[in-house]
């Protein structure tokens, strides 16, 4: 009998236990979730997206994609899988990209000047098949 009892208590003793951590992992979730939204909210104007203004999402997928590829070259030299002269190229490769993307950026919008009064026509295919021909006599 006193068994009974004492299982008894200690079932509702449980319970109480229960709720109790319960209500304390509530509240102390909800300060955690408050804390990091001042946080947040804090550093945000801090952040600095200057960089970013003006080329949109086009540039953040290039950018991704030439770390992502650099990294990748990295892990496979160290594991041996790329030789030094295959590294190399790949680097190589890369760099002219995204050279060749920076003066793209920095002349487009730019037409070549044409002089007053001058027309230019394009060249028919028989005009340049005949200059070519010229050239390679």
């Amino acid at each position: 009998m006193q068994k009974r009892i004492i299982k008894k208590k200690h079932a509702e003793w449980t319970k109480l236990v229960e709720a109790e951590a319960k209500k304390l992992f509530k509240k102390d979730m909800l300060a955690a979730r408050d804390e990091a939204r001042i946080r947040a909210e804090s550093s945000i104007p801090h952040v600095d997206v200057g960089t970013l203004r003006g080329r949109g999402p086009v540039f953040i997928l290039e950018f991704t994609t030439v770390v992502v590829i650099i990294i990748s070259a990295v892990i496979l030299g160290v594991l041996g899988v790329l030789s030094t002269e295959q590294i190399g190229t790949l680097l190589a490769a890369i760099a002219g990209y995204v050279l060749g993307r920076a003066t793209t950026r920095t002349t487009e919008g730019v037409t070549p000047s044409v002089p007053t009064g001058q027309i230019i026509t394009p060249a028919t295919p028989q005009q340049s098949s005949t200059t070519n021909t010229q050239k390679m006599e």
